[in-house]
């Protein structure tokens, strides 16, 4: 398996206090993990941690075949990671936001129009300064900048959180589809059935250190599915095979076994 994350009794420190106390994790490329536990029990520090916020104290760290022993800033142009605080300017308009950040990425200027359009942003909606919109419209505003930088590591901390249902099911489509291009996911959510949907595996966190690992693909057994943004539907059937289906062309892609998609001749689940 080619390893996204790989995390072998790593301790994380800020100043004397050691946010996180011994992370042992591994995650492949084209995985969606979910990231559960208690508030405060170190998910968002874990999170923080693998985009090189937090200095490595201990143990073994590597992220998209970086050490974050020798190098925590490399990383971060590869990942991108998506807060509770959308570090949006309030005085700028929602355009004037997104155009700074394709800046930044050095990407091309028609990109912002198309990540606007993939996350619900029309032209009226685009001159409305940041200061003036919802919790929803920020949080759709700091998911076209997600998608701008053209990470492929995604870290979601809360996604869900202050969206309505469309918005929701808005979010799960872009990690569906973030996927089927090769992306790698780690999200942290309180929203259980949703993420049980998404993801293939779960690492519980506790006391700053990952304390369990469970498989959503083995101990799912419910059939499900999930609408996604241009007609596709993403179903998980109560075997764990997961697939992406039109309604026009029939199953695009599917994923059991190995994580990533196999192609619509390959349904075998380990």
């Amino acid at each position: 398996m080619d390893l996204i994350v790989d995390f072998q009794n790593a301790v994380f420190v800020t100043g004397n206090f050691p946010l996180l106390t011994g992370v042992t994790m591994s995650v492949g490329r084209g995985e969606i993990v979910h990231l559960k536990g208690a508030n405060g029990s170190g998910k968002t520090s874990l999170l923080r941690a693998i985009v090189g916020l937090i200095p490595i104290a201990s143990g073994k760290a590597v992220v998209l075949g970086h050490d974050l022993n020798m190098d925590r800033f490399s990383v971060r142009e590869e990942a991108a990671l998506l807060g509770h605080k959308t570090f949006l300017y309030d005085d700028l308009s929602i355009y004037e936001n997104l155009r700074f950040v394709q800046r930044i990425f050095r990407k091309p200027k028609k990109v912002v129009g198309l990540c606007m359009s993939q996350v619900g942003i029309g032209e009226k909606l685009a001159k409305t300064k940041v200061s003036h919109l919802s919790a929803g419209q920020r949080k759709r505003t700091s998911l076209a900048a997600l998608l701008i930088k053209e990470a492929s590591l995604w870290l979601l901390d809360e996604p869900h959180a202050g969206v309505d249902e469309d918005g929701r099911a808005l979010i799960d489509g872009l990690i569906t589809d973030f996927r089927l291009r090769g992306g790698t996911v780690l999200m942290a959510s309180h929203e259980l059935e949703r993420a049980v949907l998404v993801s293939d595996k779960s690492f519980t966190v506790s006391g700053g250190a990952v304390t369990d690992e469970e498989n959503y693909k083995l101990g799912n057994k419910t059939a499900s599915t999930l609408s996604l943004p241009g007609g596709d539907f993403y179903s998980r059937s109560a075997n764990g095979v997961f697939s992406v289906s039109s309604p026009g062309s029939g199953v695009k892609a599917v994923f059991g076994g190995q994580t990533g998609p196999t192609g619509t001749g390959n349904t075998d689940v380990a």
